[in-house]
């Protein structure tokens, strides 16, 4: 259980070699590398794409130059790599701010699947996703494994600040 602290009892450091340890840095790169050689699976294996793995999940190829669910929002792609830039460096303070180990690696996820993303976008001007989920004729948009470790955990967080607020 993390002890919640005010603020003012909170150091702030920025150092982040003083708030992680190698379960996080391990963390970090079992995720960013399990999102990278899946996204190198795929590709190499793309002429064999769709593949249904069960009568809900079909792995597929396709790229997503937008954000979440394909919205697109620049024009331009690195204004998509300047953006998730942005906002990892926003989750790194958070890495660095919270006091809960718990909640740090939960950033943690979040800022490997962001990086994820990021390696995507400076290699192919887009983001590799592959996992389609469905119902008959009805689809989740396809995402891939730094997708999921994002969403999962923002969820995670989310219904734990609901339950428990600063």
């Amino acid at each position: 259980m993390c002890v919640t602290t005010s603020a003012r009892d909170v150091t702030v450091s920025w150092n982040p070699c003083n708030v992680l340890s190698f379960k996080h840095y391990a963390t970090f790169l079992c995720v960013l590398g399990l999102d990278q050689s899946s996204k190198y699976c795929i590709l190499t294996l793309s002429d064999h794409l769709p593949y249904s793995l069960t009568s809900w999940c079909t792995i597929v190829l396709l790229w997503n130059p937008g954000v979440v669910f394909g919205i697109t929002l620049f024009n331009h792609p690195l204004a998509y790599v300047a953006m998730t830039v942005g906002i990892s460096l926003c989750v790194l303070y958070m890495i660095c701010r919270t006091p809960c180990s718990r909640e740090r690696m939960g950033f943690i996820l979040i800022l490997a699947g962001a990086v994820g993303n990021i390696i995507d976008r400076i290699r192919f001007a887009a983001v590799v996703d592959f996992i389609d989920l469905h119902v008959h004729n009805y689809h989740w948009p396809a995402f891939n494994i730094a997708d999921a470790a994002i969403s999962c955990t923002v969820a995670w967080l989310c219904l734990k600040f609901l339950k428990s607020p600063l």
